[in-house]
């Protein structure tokens, strides 16, 4: 457990997708746990290496194509998370180059975004199986 003490910036939970991305690595779409302006955790397959830097984008909901916002950060921590079927999966700490009081609040925007398409997919739904 992380101690409170340490950490400078309060965290946001979450769990929309972001790409990831490092070098020459191929982007890698993760699960966002949580972010706050010094930084964010995601959740990986894949267990990154202490210092490796990193590209995060925030892409529109449901169109992986174009990204809302981007930031850069570091790897500070990795340690493993969950077991499921597939393996182990990582949760893995990133510190932002520079903080970012705005990431926050895009995160949030993009959760309602995700919201309200989950709303009116409902809706389309229910809508249809009246007929």
């Amino acid at each position: 457990m992380v101690d409170l003490e340490k950490r400078r910036f309060l965290r946001h939970s979450s769990s929309i997708p972001v790409r990831i991305h490092a070098g020459n690595e191929p982007q890698r779409l993760q699960c966002l746990l949580n972010i706050g302006e010094g930084g964010l955790a995601f959740e990986s397959e894949a267990a990154w290496p202490l210092g490796t830097k990193l590209r995060i984008l925030w892409p529109i909901p449901l169109d992986f194509s174009l990204d809302i916002q981007e930031l850069q950060g570091k790897v500070v921590w990795c340690r493993p998370h969950r077991e499921t079927q597939e393996g182990t999966l990582y949760e893995v700490g990133v510190e932002f180059i520079r903080p970012d009081s705005e990431a926050v609040d895009m995160t949030a925007l993009i959760e309602e975004l995700y919201q309200q398409l989950a709303e009116v997919q409902f809706e389309i739904f229910t809508a249809s199986s009246d007929h």
